[in-house]
């Protein structure tokens, strides 16, 4: 798609390029095909400045920014995508300075099924956590309909969801490194945080779009169906390993 006018910063473009900001006149709407052969693969091969930029606004507007992204504002921002692959690499590499709760509670488990998906999970837990994205994402796509994203938009959606709840969970490891629990009410305010991260996200993507009661509903049913679909799966695994022991 050829604009003229770039989505980024509004100038008129006379070109490939927008001569204010930089960014390409053919930004293209987001699908997976896009997604996969150039946001993905692009983020991989380059270490852009757009990292810091990315963090702030997580920090600060993260629905807007997501939406920024999705009508084409991206030359400032660094892929989301690669972005939380590195955040994850930080967390698991400050959680090996931490006390293992984990296991220790996963030790107590009687039910041996149930310990052993437990275990399988505590092994994989990073690909347990990026399944959090595409459940978000189906989810939203649900539910948020009304905002009229394909499920790939949606994704960028849960992507900075996701990214600000890791950012802040990692704060709670760097508070228990050596086991110093000292901050634990300020470890506890993270873990609220984190918990809320997802409704403050939706309320700025759906500000404009939907009212407040429909957001009301919208995102309680939100937190409801990922509760519930993350309980059916771990019950579903522990129903397959009792079928196979």
């Amino acid at each position: 798609m050829h604009n003229t006018i770039c989505l980024n910063c509004d100038t008129v473009l006379t070109g490939k390029f927008c001569h204010e900001c930089g960014q390409k006149a053919d930004t293209h709407r987001i699908t997976a095909k896009h997604f996969i052969m150039h946001d993905l693969l692009h983020g991989v091969w380059h270490i852009e400045k757009g990292i810091l930029f990315t963090l702030k606004e997580v920090f600060t507007r993260p629905g807007y920014a997501a939406l920024d992204y999705i009508h084409g504002r991206r030359v400032k921002y660094y892929n989301i995508f690669y972005l939380i692959l590195m955040v994850l690499g930080f967390m698991f590499v400050l959680s090996g300075y931490t006390e293992d709760g984990a296991t220790e509670s996963i030790d107590q488990v009687t039910d041996a099924n149930r310990r052993i998906v437990l275990e399988a999970i505590d092994k994989n837990i990073k690909l347990v956590y990026l399944l959090f994205l595409p459940i978000m994402a189906v989810v939203g796509f649900v539910l948020f309909r009304k905002l009229r994203f394909n499920f790939s938009e949606h994704l960028i959606i849960a992507g900075f969801t996701f990214l600000g709840m890791l950012i802040f969970a990692m704060a709670g490891i760097l508070l228990d490194i050596n086991g110093n629990y000292v901050l634990e009410y300020v470890n506890s305010g993270i873990g609220i945080i984190c918990a809320l991260f997802p409704a403050v996200v939706y309320y700025q993507v759906t500000r404009k779009s939907i009212s407040l009661p429909g957001y009301l509903w919208r995102i309680v049913l939100f937190y409801v169906l990922i509760y519930g679909i993350v309980k059916c799966i771990v019950k579903a695994a522990i129903l397959v390993v009792s079928m196979i022991a």
